[in-house]
């Protein structure tokens, strides 16, 4: 997968930046405008900057001022931009927070504030685990693991790649199959699996290739990343994980319980 390199855009639309429109595609010319627009304004570098005004951008695509502010329109409804008569249109920043808790029940989280998320399978596979997985993951190197990658969007916005890794063995006893990958990999796992613990490791990371793909962001961007092992009963880990949000549109919200004894001591 070739990674790409969104640009912000220029100060003016000049008839040089290759802005077309298909106006024989069955895609309405209005989310054809859409769809240019949104990578720009998730890479728009100055939020206190004017965005493109319905006359620039109507003279660039030839259509309309009723297409574009229909386009427009539509994005500021999703939160992404906000027009206020007299000063022009301006990129909002978003930002997504996920409250972290052994349930991680992060589609009920976005859909209870208003947000629609979606998972897409980026990869299902079985592979042989490299040294450092099975040392994770306490198993031999070159045992079968099985790995699944997915994008999560939110309202369209490409927000995290997923990574799990889970041994064959425990795959199996959850029934695992491709289908069922974009679903609660949590829930699956302990349908079957008695857990005691998870453990979280947070970090910041560079973007690889394949997720600056995916994210639409450059190359070694910083990502927030949220490691993840999830350990039984018998004290033996079960699965791994590793989910990279884009660091501008992300936040953690984490509420730790405080018992009685140790409010005391303190």
């Amino acid at each position: 997968m070739q990674s790409r390199k969104i640009m912000a855009m220029p100060a003016t639309l000049s008839s040089g930046n290759g802005l077309k429109i298909d106006r024989m595609s069955p895609i309405p010319l209005y989310l054809q405008i859409r769809q240019w627009l949104l990578p720009r304004i998730l890479n728009w570098t100055d939020p206190s900057e004017k965005f493109y005004s319905d006359d620039q951008l109507s003279s660039r695509f030839g259509v309309s001022k009723m297409t574009v502010r229909q386009a427009l329109n539509g994005l500021v409804d999703e939160g992404y931009l906000e027009r206020t008569r007299g000063r022009g249109t301006f990129v909002r920043t978003q930002v997504f927070e996920e409250r972290l808790s052994p349930r991680m029940d992060i589609e009920d989280q976005y859909e209870t504030a208003g947000h629609n998320q979606t998972v897409n399978l980026d990869e299902y596979l079985e592979v042989n685990a490299c040294a450092r997985h099975a040392a994770i993951l306490q198993m031999k190197e070159g045992e079968p693991l099985l790995y699944i990658r997915r994008v999560r969007s939110v309202s369209g916005i490409p927000v995290a790649v997923d990574e799990r890794w889970i041994p064959a063995g425990i795959a199996r006893l959850a029934e695992f199959h491709e289908d069922a990958a974009t679903g609660s990999i949590f829930d699956r796992v302990a349908a079957k699996v008695r857990l005691s613990r998870l453990d979280w490791q947070i970090t910041i990371q560079p973007a690889n290739e394949r997720d600056a793909a995916l994210l639409l962001v450059d190359k070694a961007t910083p990502l927030l990343a949220r490691s993840m092992d999830y350990i039984d009963e018998d004290n033996r880990p079960v699965l791994h994980g590793l989910t990279a949000h884009r660091g501008d549109m992300a936040r953690y919200n984490v509420s730790l319980p405080i018992d009685s004894d140790f409010a005391k001591e303190t």
